[in-house]
């Protein structure tokens, strides 16, 4: 259906990976792209220019309702209104989750490359390594990493990727779309779409497989034990905090994945039947504005599904117990805390 590895023109990537984006985020609205008023202010190379164009203001699905876009759900694509220059004259426009390292490329060109640098090193030295000549090539793979990791479902299992691999090596209705190179990994990260419904990617060495639509889900859960005890429940507020209640009456509370802007809860601090009685009494499965995420993760599930709450009292009760809490501290958390609290 789809095939980047083929396309050696910016143009023609470009072109099949405005096609992928509609098959697998569903169809292209208006006000999904930049307004041309807003690209006209600023300088930019031609496929980073047709990006944001096409894409640049895509909504993230109702499963990610606050990941602020599809292309934030993993790493960040910067807007054209946050867009900014290193020292050294480069235009910087991705950057990693935890802010370990920012994508640059330059203001001009048909496809220019990419480099990759610590934010430090950038402003210290003006020192950038290269990730690939090619930024056309280097958004294709971007846009499949963000797919995956805003996918409506998906998994990174041993259960999973035995499945996987077995169909691919047996030639089963799995087809290599893209393949290329991404920053802070020494190898190059592959995609395939198996079958037509479940988009698969080698991720700094872990197979990762993602669906959108019901014949993916149904996919992905092949194998499930199903009625497992609840091992975790996990909420999510609308900036950016999450909390997950264990079995124990223990918690963890931070910000998106950066493990350093984490704290624990001790044991006995909640009454975890309690809170899944709270959550299966009162999740729902549709999403409206305003909604709080919540999973219920189960032993022997190979994924779960998202519902959420519209107590928005009962959840922030649970965040403010937890933060009262904390007795062990990630080196970041107070930083974050005070910078981003999760009541502004």
């Amino acid at each position: 259906m789809f095939d980047f590895q083929s396309k050696n023109l910016a143009g023609e990537r470009l072109e099949e990976m405005e096609k992928f984006m509609a098959f697998w985020l569903g169809p292209r609205e208006p006000e999904f792209g930049e307004p041309g008023a807003a690209l006209a202010a600023v300088r930019l190379p031609g496929p980073l220019r047709r990006f944001y164009a096409f894409a640049g203001r895509w909504p993230a699905n109702e499963v990610h309702p606050h990941a602020r876009g599809a292309f934030r759900n993993q790493d960040r694509l910067a807007s054209v209104s946050t867009l900014e220059q290193s020292d050294d004259g480069k235009l910087v426009f991705v950057v990693e989750n935890q802010g370990n390292w920012v994508c640059a490329t330059l203001l001009e060109g048909e496809d220019p490359p990419v480099w990759v640098s610590n934010p430090e090193e950038t402003s210290a030295t003006g020192r950038w390594s290269l990730v690939t000549d090619s930024l056309s090539r280097f958004l294709a793979v971007f846009v499949l990493r963000e797919c995956i990791f805003g996918a409506r479902a998906a998994l990174c299992d041993e259960k999973g990727a035995a499945r996987f691999e077995q169909a691919r090596d047996g030639g089963t209705g799995v087809h290599l779309i893209a393949s290329g190179p991404y920053p802070s990994e020494d190898r190059e990260e592959r995609f395939w779409l198996w079958g037509s419904s479940v988009l698969a990617g080698e991720i700094g060495g872990q197979i990762w497989l993602a669906a959108n639509g019901p014949d993916g889900m149904a996919a992905l859960q092949v194998g499930e034990t199903g009625g497992g005890k609840a091992v975790r429940v996990a909420f999510s507020l609308p900036e950016d905090w999450d909390l997950s209640i264990f079995p124990d009456g223990s918690a963890e509370i931070g910000v998106e994945v950066e493990s350093g802007s984490n704290a624990r809860i001790p044991p006995g601090t909640f009454d975890f039947s309690r809170v899944e009685d709270f959550v299966a009494r009162l999740a729902v499965k549709d999403w409206r504005e305003g909604d709080f995420p919540v999973l219920v993760f189960r032993s022997g599930k190979d994924t779960t599904p998202a519902a959420f709450l519209r107590d928005e009292t009962a959840v922030r009760d649970l965040f403010k117990k937890a933060l009262s809490s904390v007795f062990e501290k990630g080196r970041d958390f107070e930083a974050r805390l005070e910078l981003q609290p999760p009541f502004p």
